[in-house]
Formats: structure tokens, C-alpha cells, sequence
């Protein structure tokens, strides 16, 4: 929460002392809570339940070297992944066409946790096994974006989630020492 708060402080901070004319600020998915409404709209109240999660980079860490990847609950609550360039995309569109407006940016398709882990498991070749544990508090069940209005604008995701999982898997590969993966 510090790391949040504070970090958006300092860069609204720096902004106004450099005096840039637009501040785009992105955020998870999870400021729309546990509402059982899907898809997420832009117009929902947010109701934040937990800063973010970092499921994927972990587990992509865990296959690589081959160790047990841990899914809090069951692994059917669902999410939508959009990978990083499209993000950049979006954040590129908005810059011109998006002034005090929010957009969810997403792919618009929901993916399970386990799906998920399994998907990185076959990429990497790994030979980790996945188990589950209690569920977190604070972490939602079920998560899929309304993504039209930001489409309004121009935006389509490029990468769908076996195609971004794929392009992190090889970042991780050529972007970490050898032996971290030993």
C-alpha cells in the first residue's frame, strides 16, 4: 500500500515540477472487488479488496526451476490477462484520444488460475506440479472486463494469453542469469 500510494504521490510530484500536461494511471483489475457483476464496467463503484497480485511472474520463476507452484483456492477463480505490450498500447491511445476518461484494458476473455499455471508448466517444459491451498483473503473469484468503451477509441489486444505467456517465458529465459534456473 505505501509502495501505491506514496510511488503515485512522487509521480504526480515530479509532473507538476516538470510540468507534464497528462499523467496516465493504470491499476489492477481488482479495484472492482469481489462484485459478482461480469463483465467489469468502467462505471462500477470501486471496491478494492487487495493492491494487485503478481500470479504470473511467480509462477513462470517456479517452472523454470522446476519447484511446486502454489495456487491459493481452488484455481477455477478466473481473471482477465492482458499482456504488457497491449497495455502499452492502450496507455499510447489514451495520451492522445483518452483525456479524463478510464478505460479498462484487457483482452475481454476470462482465464482460470490454473489454466494458467498449466499453460506456463507445458511452455516451459517444466516438470513443477501444482497445489493448492487456502484461499487468501481479499482475493476475488471471478474476473472479465467490458473492454467496448476503450475499443471506441481503437483499442484491440494483439496478444491473446498463450501469446503473451510465450513472449514473458522468453524474457525470463534470456533476461535471467543461468543459474538462477539451477
Amino acid at each position: 500500500m505505501e509502495i501505491n500510494t506514496v510511488g503515485t504521490f512522487n509521480i504526480l510530484e515530479a509532473a507538476i515540477s516538470g510540468n507534464v500536461q497528462k499523467v496516465i494511471l493504470a491499476s489492477s483489475a481488482a479495484i472492482y472487488g469481489n462484485s459478482p457483476m461480469l463483465p467489469k464496467k468502467e462505471g462500477m463503484v470501486p471496491v478494492p479488496k487487495s493492491p494487485y497480485a503478481a500470479a504470473i511472474p511467480i509462477f513462470i520463476q517456479k517452472a523454470l526451476k522446476n519447484e511446486k507452484i502454489m495456487i491459493y483456492g481452488d484455481g477455477m477463480q478466473t481473471r482477465d490477462f492482458v499482456f504488457v505490450n497491449d497495455v502499452v498500447h492502450a496507455n499510447e491511445l489514451m495520451i492522445s484520444k483518452g483525456d479524463g476518461m478510464t478505460f479498462n484494458v484487457a483482452n475481454g476473455i476470462a482465464t482460470s488460475i490454473k489454466e494458467i499455471a498449466e499453460q506456463i508448466i507445458k511452455q516451459t517444459g517444466s516438470k513443477s506440479d501444482i497445489s493448492y491451498t487456502k484461499e487468501r483473503s481479499g482475493d476475488i473469484k471471478h474476473g472479465v472486463a467490458d473492454i467496448s468503451e476503450i475499443s471506441k477509441i481503437g483499442f484491440k489486444p494483439k496478444y491473446n494469453i498463450d501469446e503473451g505467456l510465450n513472449k514473458m517465458v522468453e524474457w525470463f529465459r534470456s533476461s535471467c542469469p543461468q543459474e538462477y534456473f539451477s
